[in-house]
């Protein structure tokens, strides 16, 4: 099939290979598939037709998780729908189908779960015209990606079938223990806030970008810390929990917080932020 382009590259990582791939494509839409997943043979028709219908900048669809053994060999569109999507989307987020969005609107977009990148069917323009490529040699580039290009988006559509099925690998990156790499999440969203206030999206969408900020990159990174390191780095948690409070001094009134977090998780999470080395001293000899 001609429509097929097959590149070859010098091993430059997931960024590089992504940010090459959306270059040379002629197409007007962009998926993305990690290469040890599987999708539903109907996915991208389906997101598509929804995204002519309605032309959407982004068409979601529902995605499950699998374990590393499971899919394969099987009737793919039977399989997948016999799964439990892994992300129930809030009721707020499907009000926005169709319609062109609101910058109060498009927070709710960017602050409420919805899925990876690769849940997304992606308006090439949007993301050529806005310069939104990924930072390469560094991981957790998803974070850094779907923050900035959200911030774009003016009309979005969901397709509520599961048509996306995510592999859980022991070995991936977010689960390995003990790599140097997890330090990236450090530098990738700090970047992020660089790059926001340099395109002028930070104050436009503060209240999104500071429970971003807050629940993914400070508590989320210190939690990552905490379990997957057998020696958690507690000079970084110090720093997290310091950049926080002068990034966002009152981070724990922020709306979607209140809304999206436990009673129990708060209690823990304002543990976490004024002592940081009791916590961290409490999850050793616990053995997380």
């Amino acid at each position: 099939d001609d429509r097929v382009k097959v590149i070859h590259k010098k091993n430059g990582g997931v960024s590089s290979a992504r940010n090459l791939g959306v270059k040379n494509a002629n197409g007007d839409y962009i998926g993305f598939v990690d290469s040890d997943d599987l999708i539903d043979p109907n996915m991208y028709e389906l997101m598509y037709l929804k995204a002519q219908r309605t032309d959407a900048d982004v068409v979601f669809c529902q995605c499950a998780e699998i374990k590393e053994c499971e899919g394969l060999g099987e009737n793919l569109i039977d399989y997948s729908q016999k799964r439990i999507p892994f992300i129930e989307w809030n009721p707020k987020l499907l009000k926005l189908e169709g319609k062109t969005i609101s910058d109060s609107e498009r927070m709710d977009l960017m602050a409420y779960s919805i899925g990876g990148i690769w849940s997304g069917l992606w308006k090439k323009e949007l993301i050529c015209k806005n310069n939104v490529f990924f930072p390469e040699h560094l991981r957790y580039e998803d974070n850094y990606w779907m923050t900035l290009i959200k911030c774009y988006v003016s009309k979005v559509s969901f397709v509520s079938q599961n048509l996306y099925l995510y592999r859980k690998n022991e070995n991936s990156t977010v689960n390995s223990r003990n790599k140097m790499y997890h330090y990236d999440r450090i530098e990738i969203e700090n970047k992020l806030l660089k790059e926001l206030k340099n395109r002028n999206q930070y104050l436009k969408y503060y209240i999104a970008i500071e429970y971003i900020f807050t629940y993914r990159y400070v508590l989320n990174t210190c939690y990552t810390f905490l379990v997957k390191f057998d020696n958690p780095p507690t000079s970084k948690i110090l720093e997290l929990t310091r950049e926080l409070g002068e990034e966002f001094p009152k981070w724990w009134k922020n709306k979607y917080y209140h809304e999206l977090t436990s009673t129990k998780r708060k209690i823990i999470n304002m543990l976490m932020v004024r002592f940081p080395k009791i916590v961290t001293k409490i999850y050793q000899l616990k053995g997380h």
